[in-house]
This record gives C-alpha cells, sequence and structure tokens, in this order.
C-alpha cells in the first residue's frame, strides 16, 4: 500500500518547499512540523505496524535508519519502505523415534524451511487431509524449501520403520514464516 501525505507547503515570506512522504508497507511516519523554509533540516521518523520491519527509505533520501535528517533546498518526496517481519516458529533438534512423526501447524503464510540430518527423515506438508506436493522423501544432509502455504497447514517429519540401522533420526530443524 502506499499513501501520499504532503506534509509542507510554500507560504509567507522566503523561499518554502513541500515534503511529501509516502508509505510503501505497513507504518507510520512523523515529520515534527509542516512547514519548511529553505535550508531548515527536517527529522522523518519512520516507525512499523506489529510484525513488519523498516526497511530503507527511498526516493529525495537514502538510508536504513528509523530517523533520517532531510534538508529542505528544494520540493522532495520521500517513501519509507517497510516489509513484513521474518518470525522464526520453531529452531530446534528433534530426535524421532523409529516409525515416530514429528509434526506443527502453520497458518498461512510463506515459510522457509531448514533441515539438517544425518539420518534419513520423510518431510510432509499436508492441508486439510491433501498432501500439498512438497514432499521430500527420504532426507539426509541439508535439504531446504521455500513454501506458500495457503490455509492452515500440518508440517511433518516421519521416521520410517526399519528404514536405517539406527532406530532415532536425530535431525535440526528451522522454520520461518516470512511473510
Amino acid at each position: 500500500m502506499v499513501a501520499g501525505l504532503v506534509v509542507g507547503t510554500g507560504c509567507g515570506d522566503g523561499k518554502k518547499y513541500s515534503l511529501t512522504i509516502a508509505v510503501n508497507g505497513q507504518g507510520t511516519t512523523a515529520p515534527g512540523t509542516y512547514k519548511y523554509k529553505d535550508g531548515e533540516s527536517v527529522t522523518i521518523t519512520a516507525t512499523p505496524q506489529s510484525e513488519w520491519d523498516f526497511d530503507n527509505w527511498s526516493g529525495d533520501a537514502s538510508g536504513t535508519n528509523a530517523s533520517i535528517s532531510v534538508t529542505m533546498n528544494a520540493n522532495k518526496t520521500v517513501t519509507a519502505n517497510f516489509s513484513l517481519a521474518q518470525v522464526t516458529i520453531f529452531d530446534d533438534t528433534i530426535s524421532i523415534v523409529s516409525g515416530g512423526t514429528w509434526y506443527r501447524e502453520l497458518e498461512p503464510g510463506y515459510y522457509d524451511v531448514d533441515l539438517s540430518s544425518d539420518d534419513g527423515v520423510t518431510v510432509e506438508w499436508i492441508s486439510g487431509g491433501v498432501d500439498q506436493g512438497y514432499n521430500s522423501g527420504a532426507t539426509e544432509g541439508y535439504h531446504k524449501q521455500s513454501v506458500p502455504v495457503f490455509q492452515s497447514t500440518t508440517f511433518k517429519l516421519y521416521n520410517p520403520t526399519g528404514w536405517f540401522s539406527n532406530p532415532t533420526a536425530l535431525l535440526h530443524l528451522r522454520i520461518v514464516k516470512v511473510q
């Protein structure tokens, strides 16, 4: 969503300039004043909404600090850019006995899944009882998937009975919601 807000207009004595502030994503900006004289320094602060991060400024300003100063020597347009925050859903080591399963319910969104194991496990994504087609089969070593989830979904790890001589699969799993 991009919303424009004119926060300065020319009026009165001497040169005065307009500053237009736009917001890309979910957040707000807070200038200290609305009228800017030639050479005046204006501090603008960007504040993200819940579950959003401030990324950067673009247009007639740049940088990644949430607060910036803009010197008014011409009409200017500045955009505060926000993105959805990455939220770690799970990051731990798991032990799954032979024939056992581990699962996690995931809400709609986009997820990055990193799995590292010396033992084989099967990865399944199941939504409404239907396999979503992101399955891995038996996985050893490092495995990464980026998966869209459009409705509540079960992420399931399964250690097939008798698949390996080691009856317990040990793995590290990290699930991050990226949108």
